[in-house]
């Protein structure tokens, strides 16, 4: 078939190339082609309102100082103010306001912000500018962030994009889609998080001086220390630091942060002199400020720092500090944290009633903002508080919550490593789209000058056919197997060779194919876990978990038949469908899965030790291929919950569940 495909366009490419032949034999045949013209999208920037005007490169280099410089910005504005420059027209007002706004958030000056936000919704409105509504209505959503009103910042951030759409004011846009993007992130909304840093991330291509680039980044790290997935987060920190050092607005409380998360990633780590290297590094570049959340961040970052350092009551101390700042209470994340910090650490004296009283207190703000990250980390806490202090029962209670909500923050892990996967799939189809583009350029421009240069009319031709053909032939061979390898690729996991979760959908589309031979069929669903498999990269490192992972995966593979779909899910996590036998039943096959792990240990030379690894498996069985086709989301659900009921009933077992069960589950969705 591609070679066929391969022939049908040299046979294109050699019948063209004559009818050109003798296009350009034709006498008198002198007119030139013209080429195409296609109508580029007009992108605006307030800036281009003020070029060809007068002092346009003085007014936006004031701008640009105000970023970073106050007292430098303020000196630059009343020069060109008492020469009457900002008296020539709304424009000039605007840039007036916006930079004097910028001094006064240097500055923390919140009177002289609101003042100079009035007068700069007046402009907006009276003058007609959307751009600038657009621009007001972001930092109003950002503000009510700040308060932890998320959904009505929401709103306003949506409708923020939207006018900014309406103008194609893309660079605001990059901005809008980070704020969005933070809101999901406290909300733990992980995904559509992931959806709206993208989007800014492909936008913020175009502006590659925009100091958003790099907030984009450190967001996407923020999202993967909510997941703990340290490595991924290490990576987009240090990324996103190296961006800062490229763009021209300088934004000390951005690095600052990124220093902060840097140690809280050390932290939970368990290395005490990286968390203390960061923290020193963040608060020796923080200047001033009044910034309640900054400096409820930094001080509960202190208590982190000293709690790690075994500083106890120095921990507690500022942990207290932290609680009596003036409106912490207006920061429910900030404010949550800090009780946090303290109820550990009144825990580790024994002060069990004012650790619990405490903790209540944070779970009412945590819970405020529906930021379960660090909701399941009270829950943990209060487990504990209540174990010590002999309630077992409300010990037992926030240990079930506990153990609930750790189920769906690693479901949400699974969601987002897929989602980053998929990223990284369609970055490399857009790169092979855009060497295809290319390509055709480079023939379009073949082309052109093969027609100036007339004169030369049948040597010209016979060497760009014999040329042509020659290269056609062999980018259509190198584009043919770049696909067959972006396509294994796709479908294959790199570390074990076993299939992954892009091949289960493509196998999916092919059972469909062939239907009918399935009718009749009976099959089960099942999920494979390797229990305790943190433990194993804990203990031993990422390089022995990683050859934990290949040995099951060859095992795992030796036991199932060529009729069996095998995939590796992610993480430490298979899934498999397997079709009923008529040799032995889905049971059997599952349980010689379980004991083709569990019989014999796995010898790791680079440890010479034998480690005894274990699998849990959920499974439905008794479904149709319909079930296999149309509700096949439910049911890797069902065996989810079954995989989880195998973890909890002691681990290395499969626990099945009836098709029944699932139709169940199916018509209560319906209905609901």
């Amino acid at each position: 078939m591609k070679t066929n495909n391969n022939l049908k366009k040299i046979s294109l490419f050699i019948c063209v190339s004559v009818a050109i032949f003798f296009y350009i034999l034709r006498p008198f045949q002198l007119i030139e082609p013209k080429p195409e013209k296609k109508a580029a999208e007009k992108r605006f920037l307030p800036d281009d309102l003020l070029k060809n005007l007068p002092y346009s490169v003085d007014i936006l280099n004031a701008r640009d100082i105000s970023y970073r410089d106050a007292a430098m910005a303020l000196e630059k504005v009343n020069q060109l103010d008492a020469k009457g420059v900002f008296n020539h027209g709304a424009i000039y007002r605007t840039y007036y306001f916006l930079i004097l706004r910028n001094i006064a958030l240097l500055e923390g000056d919140r009177d002289k912000i609101n003042y100079y936000n009035v007068e700069l919704s007046l402009l907006a409105k009276n003058h007609e500018f959307p751009w600038l509504k657009a621009e007001l209505i972001i930092d109003a959503g950002i503000e009510l962030f700040k308060k932890g009103k998320m959904d009505e910042g929401i709103v306003l951030i949506e409708k923020a994009i939207m006018l900014s759409k309406s103008v194609n004011y893309n660079y605001l846009l990059v901005k809008a889609y980070n704020t969005l993007g933070v809101a999901y992130n406290i909300q733990s909304q992980y995904v559509k998080a992931l959806e709206y840093y993208h989007l800014g991330i492909k936008l913020g291509r175009d502006y590659p001086s925009h100091s958003y680039n790099s907030k984009l980044i450190a967001n996407l790290g923020l999202i993967y220390i909510y997941l703990e997935e340290w490595d991924k987060a290490l990576d987009y920190i240090d990324r996103s630091s190296y961006l800062y050092t490229q763009s021209k607005i300088i934004d000390g409380v951005s690095i600052v942060i990124n220093n902060v998360n840097l140690s809280y990633i050390y932290f939970n780590l368990g290395d005490a002199e990286k968390t203390r290297i960061y923290y020193d590094k963040g608060a020796n570049q923080l200047d001033s400020t009044e910034d309640v959340r900054i400096v409820g961040l930094m001080r509960k970052t202190e208590a982190d720092t000293l709690w790690i350092e075994d500083r106890y009551k120095e921990s507690l101390a500022v942990a207290n500090r932290c609680l009596q700042l003036p409106e912490i209470e207006t920061v429910p994340q900030q404010h949550g944290l800090c009780l946090i910090a303290k109820s550990r650490t009144e825990i580790y004296f024994g002060n069990i009633e004012i650790a619990i009283k405490s903790l209540e207190l944070a779970l009412e703000r945590l819970e405020s903002i529906n930021n379960a990250s660090y909701v399941i980390k009270t829950y943990q806490l209060l487990a504990e508080a209540y174990e010590q202090s002999g309630n077992t029962e409300l010990a037992y209670k926030y240990f079930k919550l506990y153990a609930k909500l750790d189920k769906d923050i690693l479901f949400d892990r699974r969601q987002s490593e897929v989602y980053h996967l998929e990223e990284q799939f369609n970055t490399k189809q857009i790169k092979k789209n855009m060497e295809l583009t290319n390509t055709q350029s480079v023939l379009k421009t073949l082309y052109v000058e093969k027609q100036k240069l007339r004169t030369r009319v049948v040597a010209s031709i016979l060497i760009l056919v014999g040329f042509g053909l020659f290269f056609l032939i062999r980018r259509n061979f190198t584009i043919e197997k770049e696909k067959e390898v972006l396509v294994e690729q796709s479908t294959t996991d790199a570390l074990t060779g076993l299939n992954n979760r892009h091949y289960y959908n493509h196998a999916l589309k092919e059972l469909e194919l062939n239907k009918a031979l399935h009718e009749k069929k009976v099959f089960t669903a099942a999920v494979l876990d390797i229990d305790h498999f943190k433990a194993v990269n804990d203990t031993y490192g990422h390089d022995i978990g990683d050859a934990v992972l290949q040995n099951v995966a060859a095992r795992l593979t030796a036991v199932i038949d060529d009729s069996d779909i095998l995939v590796r899910w992610g993480g430490e996590e298979f899934v498999c469908l397997l079709p009923e036998s008529k040799f032995y039943g889905c049971e059997v096959k599952l349980e010689r899965l379980r004991m083709a792990i569990s019989q014999l240990p796995i010898s790791i030379d680079h440890i010479q030790k034998d480690l005894i690894v274990t699998i849990s498996i959920g499974a439905i069985k008794n479904l149709t291929i319909d079930d296999v086709l149309y509700i096949n989301k439910e049911s890797l659900q069902l065996a989810d919950e079954c995989l989880y009921r195998a973890k909890q009933e002691g681990r290395n077992r499969v626990v099945f569940e009836s098709k029944e069960q699932l139709n169940r589950d199916k018509i209560q969705l319906c209905s609901t």
